[in-house]
């Protein structure tokens, strides 16, 4: 993973914001960074979860960003982290989830 893939945001703090009703460059913002891949309901694979990390079984409404964190734990280990962002038809987010690999 390179390192503008690594935390702009602690996925750690992602919780305590407020992502309900932000739009797509609101979250970008937010985030710090564009996500990692973006689907919208039309052009996302049957199973568009990132492999080896915790999903949701969660179809997809409008569209969907995917973003990735390196979290630092003790030295140089990092424990990664995805964050699926799914916006509503209007563009807006309607729900987040956070999982590790």
């Amino acid at each position: 993973m390179s390192e503008d893939q690594l935390d702009a945001v602690s996925s750690s703090k992602i919780p305590s914001m407020q992502l309900h009703g932000l739009s797509e460059l609101e979250v970008v913002e937010a985030f710090g960074r564009k996500p990692a891949r973006r689907y919208t309901s039309e052009s996302a694979p049957d199973d568009y979860y990132v492999p080896g990390y915790a999903q949701p079984d969660r179809g997809i409404d409008g569209s969907v960003l995917i973003f990735m964190f390196g979290e630092p734990l003790w030295f140089f280990w990092l424990e990664f982290k995805v964050c699926y962002v799914w916006l509503d038809p209007q563009g807006l987010v309607e729900d987040y989830y956070i999982g590790g690999s």
